[in-house]
């Protein structure tokens, strides 16, 4: 089940500014929101492949939603989907199985208000 969620939801319109690689951990900056994600993202590509941190070219697919504009930003039971139009997007698993910490992702709005997954 797709559910709104407040702060996602000030993703949408907004544009992937940088992706960085930061030590185990990946942050996609949309023009002032960040999202720390702890748990590495899973990436749908435009041929619909789904690829996961160990696939071949993940960081490369990573790297080219800097540009895209959010289309949609939702969670759902056991992930927070971001999409772009062009079909492509990225899922980052909630599931306790998936974490490597306790925290699987963090987003920081407008440089106060944090909400943590």
């Amino acid at each position: 089940m797709m559910k709104e969620h407040p702060r996602l939801k000030e993703l949408v319109g907004r544009e992937v500014s940088s992706v960085e690689f930061v030590r185990g951990y990946v942050q996609i900056r949309f023009d002032g929101p960040c999202l720390s994600a702890y748990t590495m993202p899973t990436i749908r590509t435009e041929s619909g492949q789904v690829l996961d941190p160990c696939s071949v070219g993940y960081a490369d697919a990573l790297v080219k939603f800097v540009g895209k504009t959010v289309q949609a930003a939702y969670q759902r039971e056991g992930a927070i989907e971001i999409r772009f139009a062009d079909g492509v997007g990225l899922t980052v698993s909630l599931r306790d199985a998936d974490r490597r910490v306790d925290e699987a992702a963090i987003l920081t709005t407008d440089g106060k208000s944090i909400w943590s997954w």
